[in-house]
């Protein structure tokens, strides 16, 4: 909860992925700022190679085949992109991204 109410608020909600890469590349901070999405927190590191980096607990990456649903379980603490498992054919890119899932970003001072 102290995280959740210390530092400025940026919402990311109703944006697009391309609005929110771009205020993410402008005003997160490595290091001093967390990511939010529904039932998952994560840590903003910076950029490499033009992609986001984050760390953070996973559980598994969603994935889709026509109206199924599965999941890639991976079950560790890592770094990852926000676009982790986007080389799976099954990847849904608004339904699998962590990017287009983020509603919110919190930096601190």
């Amino acid at each position: 909860q102290a995280q959740e109410n210390y530092g400025e608020y940026v919402s990311l909600e109703n944006l697009s992925s391309e609005q929110k890469k771009h205020l993410l590349h402008t005003r997160a901070k490595p290091w001093k700022t967390l990511l939010f999405m529904k039932g998952h927190v994560m840590l903003y590191l910076g950029e490499y190679k033009n992609e986001f980096l984050i760390f953070h607990n996973l559980w598994g990456i969603r994935l889709f085949q026509s109206t199924k649903e599965s999941r890639y379980v991976v079950g560790k603490t890592l770094v990852s992109t926000l676009e982790i498992g986007k080389e799976f054919p099954t990847w849904h890119p608004q339904k699998s991204s962590l990017l287009y899932q983020i509603k919110g970003m919190r930096i601190f001072p």
